[in-house]
């Protein structure tokens, strides 16, 4: 029965509060396909990433061939950075591939880049 005071609540309407830090796409791109080199040679395999917010992203490239690189990038808001890697093609096949794996904040594989090599003669 005793009164412990007035209590009032502040309610703030504005946008929705910022979800975790997420990366919510990757897009591959290359030359334009079928790719002609003298084999052996690089192919440049470029993943734009795009994330919801700030934060840093940490990822890890694999290849056909057995290569790898790895390495992080950035974010001072939501947006899309570019990363690129290089797959060392030593003869031609229709089925050569990249694909980038993001490690912090997702742990997840974001599909493969097919890439298309004729190496000239």
């Amino acid at each position: 029965g005793e009164k412990l005071g007035k209590y009032w609540v502040k309610i703030n309407v504005g946008g929705a509060p910022a979800g975790p830090f997420a990366v919510t796409s990757v897009t591959y791109s290359t030359a334009a396909q079928p790719i002609h080199i003298d084999c052996p040679d690089n192919v440049k395999v470029t993943a734009k990433i795009t994330t919801s917010g700030a934060g840093k992203v940490t990822y890890k490239w694999t290849d056909c061939e057995g290569g790898s690189s790895s390495g992080s990038v950035t974010f001072d808001s939501a947006g899309t950075k570019s990363v690129s890697h290089n797959v060392n093609i030593g003869w031609s096949d229709p089925f050569h591939w990249a694909s980038l794996y993001v490690d912090n904040p997702n742990h997840q594989e974001f599909g493969y880049q097919y890439l298309d090599v004729v190496c000239n003669p």
